[in-house]
Parts: structure tokens; sequence; C-alpha cells
């Protein structure tokens, strides 16, 4: 081989080993783009990626929520999950997640299988979904709970509970205790070494003879129930009693909430953040409302 043609070989083989160094580096440089889940997940925020509200009542989600809601929307405790119930067709309680990065579209939970199941409501900590269910007896109160990462079976609660009915949210402290409405009143049901006593009214003060009462929410810690009060032939306002000395005090109007229209069904966000709750002073329809949480403690004794 002349000496000439040794260089050209010397040549095209340093080049080659050129290429494959390159070549290396251009697949190590691009492997963080297979990352995908990251940026899925920071595609859908909680709460819809919406602003916490503020002290003055707004509109929740207008563009998610626009028919008619009978159970208001409630969220799991990392805001990733909703679920509620329509008015009308469709019934049954209703939900939306954050799936790969994205809210997924409205479907029927799948622990409703009756599919005329209302009034979601979520324990503080997430493990628990009780919700009213129609059958033939009536509405009864249903409990499922959070088993490997889904909702287990539903059960529904014993007659010590269900005696009586119930109708239009059902919610849980978190030592168990069930609060409900049940024909314009407001029952307790205590939660004793794993079973249920037998559902009771509460006090006169809170179930009025001259008006209706109803859409119970009480507090993780029993601190505090929020409620409705409709005098007969009258509009329904929301109401909250604070736990004292073991009795229930004398119940006062929210007033910052209520507009002279129909407003009810309330919910406190698992984090204490918000109220969501119902109203229909936009035009008739029963819609999603927010405000700030703090009005609570300016009623707090």
């Amino acid at each position: 081989i002349y000496p000439g043609r040794k260089q050209i070989w010397r040549n095209w083989a340093y080049l080659f080993l050129c290429l494959i160094i390159l070549t290396g580096c251009s697949e190590t440089s691009s492997a963080p783009k297979e990352d995908v889940n990251t940026t899925e997940e920071d595609g859908a925020q909680p709460y819809f990626g919406l602003d916490l509200p503020s002290v003055m009542v707004t509109r929740f989600a207008p563009g998610i929520f626009t028919k008619e809601l009978h159970g208001g929307p409630v969220f799991t405790p990392d805001g990733r999950g909703v679920y509620w119930s329509f008015m009308e067709e469709p019934l049954g309680v209703r939900y939306m997640e954050i799936e790969n990065g994205a809210w997924t579209e409205p479907a029927k939970a799948p622990f409703d299988r009756s599919g005329r199941g209302d009034s979601p409501f979520i324990s503080s900590d997430g493990n628990h979904l009780i919700f009213l269910s129609q059958s033939g007896s009536g509405e009864t109160i249903w409990q499922v709970d959070w088993e490997d990462g889904k909702w287990g079976s539903p059960q529904k609660l014993p007659a010590e509970v269900n005696h009586n009915g119930a109708h239009w949210q059902a919610s849980m402290a978190d030592n168990g205790n069930i609060y409900f409405g049940s024909q314009g009143e407001i029952f307790f049901a205590e939660y004793i070494d794993g079973s249920y006593t037998n559902a009771i009214e509460l006090d006169p003060s809170i179930n009025t003879p001259d008006a209706h009462e109803g859409s119970p929410f009480v507090s993780p810690d029993e601190s505090y129930l929020i409620f409705d009060r409709a005098p007969h032939s009258s509009y329904a306002d929301l109401y909250i009693t604070f736990m004292e000395d073991d009795a229930w005090g004398e119940p006062v109007a929210l007033e910052p909430l209520n507009s002279g229209l129909h407003e009810l069904y309330a919910n406190v966000s698992p984090d204490g953040r918000f109220i969501m709750f119902l109203s229909n002073r936009s035009g008739g329809m029963l819609l999603p409302y927010w405000v700030d949480a703090q009005v609570i403690e300016d009623y707090r004794p």
C-alpha cells in the first residue's frame, strides 16, 4: 500500500469514529424528552385550574356546569376529582378526574350501579364517599370506600340510619357520625364502636315547625353545621350553627351567601379553603357558586 493511500484510510477511520461518538451524544441528549408524564400532569390543574374564590360569591366553572344541578360539585382532597348530580337527565352520580394529564369527560360514577344515585359527599380524608340512591322504598344512604386506588363496592347503610329515608345530601364527620335531611328535618346518627345508633332529629332550634330544613354539611371535627332553611312557600337560605358545650347553638343566617332566592346544598372543601353551594340567583336554574371559607370564622362565637 502506497503511503498516500494509508493516509486516506486513516482519515476515513477517524471520521467513522467521530460519527459513532456524535451519534451516541445525540441519543443521550434526547433522552429527557421521553418523560411525557411530567409534562402531561402539569397540563391539568386541580379545581380545573381556577383561582380560588375571594370573600365575594362568584359562579363556579360556568363553562363546565351549564345544566341545573341537584347535587353540587364535591372535590376529592387533592382537587383532582369531582362528583355531582344533575337535576334532570342524565341522572346518577357523575364525575370527572385528571387522567393522563387532562380532565376526563363527564361520566357516570362506577359505584353508582343503579344509575339513580344523587347528592354525593366525600369525607375529609377522601377514603369514604356517601350518596343517596332511589329505590322502591324511597331514597336511602349508601357508602363506598376507596380501596386499592379505586372505589370499592357500594353498601347501603343500616336500618338505624335509613329507617326514615333521606333526601338531598348526607354528610359525615371524621368520627363517622352522619347528618342528613329527611321529611323536611335534619337527622343525626352517631357512630359508636363500628355501628350506628338510631337516627334522631336534631334540636328544635335547628328543626323548626314553620320551615323546611335540609342539605346539612357537618365539618370534619363536628364543630359546625351548615344547612338550608326554607319557611313554607318561601326561598331557602343557608344557616350555620356551632357546637357549644356539647350542644348546637342558635343557628344564624349566612348573609354573605344568601341572595333572597334559593341557596342550599353547601359543602366546604376538604382543605377548608372554600364553600361550594347551589343557588338560582342567575336565572332560575340551581348552579354552583363558591366563596372563601373565611366567612365561617366571621360567624364563629
